[in-house]
């Protein structure tokens, strides 16, 4: 009778094994429910948890790739056409450990006129930008409206409150 027992007790040691194994391999599968679709309209943005995307408008040429830039070459910029802002970019948070930008501001310039896309709240901790003010260029006036967080909540990292601003050519 014992050499029953030890053989039923072998048994369901291995089902119960065999369960295990196959619940890590479930577990570790990819699964298709938690993947999002999201469409955008060109200059349109969408942030969630530290990651941001930006929806540009094809460009007619593919510009300069720099560096520090998180674009890779050949993505388009945010203006296209004749007549169209130039955009320079330059590193706000430089980490000097990982010899990496963290984050790229972006100046746009049309003449005498300039908006600075820039990293408006920071977390130090996380490394990474909370809200980023925005340039929207208007062709029909070839102005900028500049949008900036007017009321930062930074228990939660969320901007509660945005305010935009006519941007004036500097005279």
């Amino acid at each position: 009778m014992s050499s029953y027992w030890k053989l039923q007790s072998r048994t369901q040691t291995r089902q119960a094994l065999w369960q295990v194994i196959i619940s890590l391999l479930i577990s570790l599968l990819p699964v298709a429910a938690l993947a999002q679709t999201l469409i955008l309209q060109p200059g349109e943005r969408w942030q969630d948890n530290g990651l941001q995307i930006y929806c540009a408008p094809e460009r007619t040429t593919a510009p300069e790739h720099s560096p520090h830039s998180p674009r890779p070459p050949g993505k388009p910029l945010p203006h296209s056409a004749v007549g169209a802002p130039i955009v320079l970019e330059s590193c706000q948070y430089w980490d000097d450990f990982k010899r990496s930008c963290l984050f790229e501001q972006r100046t746009h310039h049309l003449g005498a006129l300039q908006c600075v896309e820039e990293c408006q709240h920071w977390d130090e901790f996380a490394r990474r930008c909370l809200f980023q003010t925005q340039c929207t260029y208007h062709p029909d006036s070839r102005r900028f409206v500049r949008t900036q967080c007017e009321r930062f909540d930074s228990f939660s990292g969320r901007c509660l409150h945005t305010q935009d601003q006519l941007l004036q050519p500097a005279r």
